[in-house]
């Protein structure tokens, strides 16, 4: 019956210099049991706290701006063609100003998207806590 034999070093984070070291350990032990995509800082899904985090939404006055800034788009193509006014047609009217009631739903449906992002993000950073607070 074959056994395994293990010669493995404990490895040590004392200075900068033992890192390279340590990670190459670190790499090689978790390959061996099959769990480097679980702990693999390069990974696709490993939260890179500063990079990931999900921003904030929209607030409401900027949801209103961009509201109002679609809602003025077709005053801007009728003023940027450069047909003769007879053949462009009439001048569009200008919308009415955005209200909240306008954007109700938008801001729910970008708040609700925030935060479902927002815990999937603590969950992916919590698993990497421990390691975080032992470096």
């Amino acid at each position: 019956m074959p056994t395994f034999t293990s010669t493995s070093t404990s490895i040590f984070l004392r200075d900068r210099a033992s890192w390279p070291t340590w990670y190459f350990k670190l790499e090689a032990d978790s390959t061996f049991r099959n769990i480097w995509s679980y702990v693999d800082p390069q990974a696709s899904d490993a939260p890179h706290l500063i990079a990931i985090e999900p921003t904030d939404p929209l607030t409401t006055e900027s949801l209103l701006l961009v509201l109002d800034y679609r809602r003025a788009e077709p005053i801007r193509e009728w003023e940027a063609d450069e047909r003769p006014e007879h053949e462009k047609g009439a001048r569009p009217r200008p919308a009415a100003a955005a209200r909240f009631s306008d954007i109700k739903e938008e801001l729910a449906a970008r708040q609700k998207t925030y935060d479902s992002r927002y815990t999937i993000w603590v969950q992916r950073a919590s698993r990497y806590q421990y390691i975080w607070d032992w470096v």
